[in-house]
């Protein structure tokens, strides 16, 4: 028995399971037909996995294997399979380093320290590398591979857009490490001194259409802004582009900064804490009537503009994550764990008052006053930035911020936590190639299926499984172990 792809007169391709029987070939099965590419596909992988069962065996695999005796076995694993698909595509495959594949691909899978590396590598029969070996990759990383990565990815930006730049913006992003540890790239000790300086730095991250990043850069925060302004007029010269739009979070750009940025006229975006507004601003931000999905404007002194966004599911979640900390508040007041020294500005102990009767009580006043301002997120800008685009703003930084695994986690050894500074960079740079990969199946995705969803995509890229039979005769054949329609439709869109 066999499949057959046949491709009839009316223009449509038909899938048959055909037996040879003296001579003549005779349909055993047929699958139907369509003029869509991907059903097609669909129709062979159904055929695949029926011909066997005519046959009366049992097969683990999407296609039916070769007929021998002896042979060697090899496997990779879907994270290799479809992200090394979409480094070659996006052009990183001119980096001639396996190390450097690795590192991006592990990092999407097996984010964190080094040692998971490593048992990204054990894990998929790799050869071993030591962990000496790669430190010192990550050593030489940033001066060999930086500009070349920026250059790729600006490269394939152009194709995707014709062309025609203009759109785009620049994120900043802080580097969030651990109080307790480092907040920043160590200095050399000196004599017998064991005070350590650490200098807090910004990574401002250069985006395109839809958020593929171009080109990124680490600089020491200032507060008029000095690094920030030369890092824009680099790109602008090198890349040839307007100056984009800086988006950055709230209390990331010092009011010097937004100063400077207003005077240049350099267009930016960033997040405000509203109740640290002046009190006129407050007011006007308490009367105003916003529902669902609607941003309000208001003018500022300083002829920029606030733009406030409300969300049902942001005041929600305000909402409940109060209400649990005023629980655990009257608990503790309750088991007399609260004293005087306890009134102060840190967190929900702000809602603590002391009596006149000297009894510390919790001012339920205060907390039903902050219930105005659930909800409400906030924006400053000196541009026409389109109000569409406000509610994505958080989300995106986010996104972002999680591809460069700035947030906390349980691990231990991060970019941050490396006591040279070119560690730091080297991590910087393998979480942007890894974004961009990233980036780029979720543009496959929303064009082919918006319906999945990348975190789905990504557990189910993991389970993806091929085998390679080397057969006695030299010639290899690989077969994928038997996957779902999801990533059957993944497999096939990552070919190009």
């Amino acid at each position: 028995m066999f499949i057959q792809k046949k491709k009839n007169k009316s223009g449509s391709t038909s899938v048959h399971i055909l037996q040879k029987v003296m001579g003549r070939n005779r349909i055993v099965k047929s699958l139907g037909f369509s003029f869509e590419k991907d059903e097609i596909e669909s129709k062979l992988h159904q055929a695949r996995e029926l011909l066997p069962r005519l046959f009366d065996q049992m097969t683990i695999f999407d296609e039916p294997a070769a007929e021998y005796e002896h042979r060697s076995l090899s496997g990779r694993y879907g994270p290799e399979i479809v992200f090394g698909r979409i480094f070659d595509h996006l052009g990183f495959d001119a980096i001639p380093n396996q190390l450097f594949r690795d590192l991006v691909i592990s990092a999407l899978f097996y984010p964190g320290s080094k040692k998971r590396l490593l048992d990204y590598l054990c894990d998929h029969n790799r050869q071993e590398v030591s962990l000496e070996n790669i430190f010192h990759f990550l050593d030489k990383l940033q001066s060999q591979y930086k500009h070349q990565t920026e250059e790729i990815c600006f490269a394939y930006y152009e194709k995707l857009v014709g062309n025609k730049t203009g759109k785009e913006s620049y994120r900043l992003i802080p580097l969030h490490f651990d109080k307790k540890t480092a907040k920043g790239p160590r200095e050399k000790e000196t004599g017998k001194s064991k005070k350590q300086k650490f200098q807090l730095m910004h990574l401002g991250v250069l985006s395109g259409k839809n958020g593929f990043p171009i080109a990124y850069d680490l600089f020491e925060e200032t507060p008029e802004a000095h690094g920030l302004l030369q890092t824009l007029e680099k790109y602008e010269k090198r890349f040839m582009i307007s100056l984009p739009v800086i988006i950055a979070p709230s209390g990331l750009l010092s009011k010097a900064a937004m100063e400077a940025l207003v005077e240049k006229r350099i267009p930016f975006v960033s997040g405000v804490r509203l109740k640290r507004e002046n009190e006129k601003i407050r007011k006007e931000i308490e009367q105003l009537a916003i529902i669902e999905g609607q941003v309000a404007k208001l003018m500022k002194p300083d002829k920029t503009k606030l733009l406030v966004h409300y969300s049902m599911i942001q005041a929600k979640k305000d909402s409940t994550a109060r209400e649990n900390k005023l629980k655990r508040l009257e608990k503790r007041l309750d088991e007399g764990l609260v004293s005087i020294h306890s009134i102060n500005r840190r967190g929900f102990n702000r809602y603590l008052k002391l009596d006149k009767d000297n009894t510390i009580s919790i001012d339920y006043k205060k907390i039903a006053t902050e219930r105005k301002w659930d909800g409400l997120t906030a924006y400053v800008t000196n541009t026409h930035f389109p109000s569409a685009r406000i509610p994505n703003i958080g989300p995106e930084l986010k996104q972002m911020w999680e591809a460069f695994r700035i947030e906390r986690s349980d691990l231990k050894i991060k970019p941050g936590y490396h006591k040279v500074k070119e560690r730091i960079e080297a991590m910087n740079n393998i979480s942007f190639v890894s974004y961009a990969l990233f980036k780029e199946l979720e543009r496959i995705l929303h064009k082919r299926a918006p319906e999945i969803s990348m975190p789905k995509a990504i557990k189910q890229i993991g389970g993806i499984k091929e085998v390679n039979h080397t057969l006695p005769n030299g010639h290899a054949q690989n077969q994928k172990i038997k996957t779902n329609e999801i990533q059957r439709k993944i497999l096939t869109w990552v070919k190009y």
